[in-house]
């Protein structure tokens, strides 16, 4: 089930959420990838940092990666 935070993310790669998970677009297919936090508190982080954050969005070591997918 997806956290309330996920209305305010602008990362075009972003998926989905649960409490302590971050589910982004994957590498090829019908794939994704789950980042798989210790603590709620951690996955936030995270989240604010790189999946809210326009300006800081390219600075994700995923959307990095991704992006090429599509270069």
């Amino acid at each position: 089930m997806a956290d309330h935070n996920s209305v305010n993310v602008v990362c075009p790669f972003y998926l989905d959420e649960e409490q302590k998970t971050i589910q982004c677009e994957g590498i090829g297919g019908a794939r994704s990838l789950r980042l798989a936090f210790a603590s709620g508190r951690d996955k936030r982080e995270y989240e604010r940092r790189f999946c809210m954050e326009l300006e800081e969005c390219e600075s994700c070591p995923v959307h990095r990666i991704l992006k090429e997918k599509y270069a």
